[in-house]
């Protein structure tokens, strides 16, 4: 199972991370007039950090357009208006704060990573590509820039370019478990499971509470006909999480490979009832089985 790293996942440690600041940052002192200019944006910077970090973004959003009333260039306050736009859903003002963002700071990668995850999400994975390979430029060592341009290359199907960036990502992050599994399971998808499985077993290692490695591992000894490790595996990854259409279709599919028809039936009809996606793989399943065991019964007969 490929595991994605959500970007609503990463703005909630951005508001996080930006609460810790406000809760950081001592009271301002008053300011006379001849002040007031220089004291402006840092004060503006921190009501707008305080009211995100308070949930009020449209409060944020009018600091920071005070701020770009006062000082069009201001670099954070673009950068921080492009990431609650995306958050907002409002595609068009985000695209303007994130494209300016990155001509005031053109070297930064991470502009244009976040602009690039931006794009993937919104518009064209093909166009964010392009921002991304431009964010390694500048960041050819960071894991997450890494990781997500694999993702990307994974949407585009492909695999082999994908499997080089997660491959990466884990060598410069060394315990960086999604990295380890996603070069597992794009190495099963081609059917290399003995290659696979070294990588597996360290996506465990650094995270033995990850569904997904447990599936992705259970994936490959099913590929490699070892159905009993398999279902040791995909059980254990559903005690993690029992929500997930795509274990439940993986274990059906080891179930059937066993004979275990009937309990097949039953996982391919939980994972057609959790995840739409595995309707008409699941539905293929359940027939096969009942031609099997009505096979098996007239044969008994």
């Amino acid at each position: 199972m490929f595991y994605n790293i959500d970007m609503m996942k990463r703005f909630l440690v951005l508001i996080f991370t930006l609460f810790f600041i406000t809760t950081a940052v001592k009271a301002v002192p008053l300011t006379n007039e001849s002040n007031i200019d220089k004291h402006f944006s840092k004060i503006s910077h921190t009501l707008a950090l305080a009211n995100v970090a308070h949930g009020n973004v449209y409060g944020a959003i009018e600091q920071y357009y005070g701020i770009l009333g006062y000082e069009p260039d201001d670099l954070y306050a673009n950068y921080y208006l492009a990431v609650i736009y995306q958050e907002l859903g409002n595609k068009r003002l985000a695209s303007k704060f994130y494209k300016k963002a990155m001509s005031l700071n053109p070297e930064d990668g991470k502009m244009y990573y976040t602009y690039g995850m931006f794009v993937a999400k919104t518009s064209s994975e093909k166009k964010a590509l392009k921002y991304l390979e431009k964010a390694l430029e500048y960041s050819p060592y960071d894991a997450e820039i890494l990781y997500d341009t694999g993702i990307v290359y994974l949407e585009q199907e492909d695999n082999e370019t994908a499997l080089k960036y997660f491959i990466e990502a884990a060598k410069a992050e060394e315990e960086f478990s999604a990295a380890y599994n996603n070069a597992c399971f794009t190495l099963a998808m081609d059917n290399k499971f003995q290659e696979a499985l070294p990588y597996c077993e360290k996506a465990i290692k650094y995270d033995n509470k990850s569904f997904a490695a447990y599936d992705s591992i259970g994936y490959v000894y099913f590929g490699l006909g070892q159905y009993d490790k398999a279902v040791d595996f995909f059980e254990t990854a559903i005690k993690i999480n029992n929500t997930t259409g795509e274990i439940y279709f993986h274990l059906a599919q080891t179930l059937e490979a066993k004979g275990e028809y009937n309990d097949a039936i039953t996982n391919y009809q939980v994972a057609s009832t959790l995840d739409r996606q595995y309707k008409s793989k699941s539905n293929k399943g359940i027939k096969n089985c009942r031609k099997k065991l009505s096979k098996a019964e007239k044969q008994s007969i």
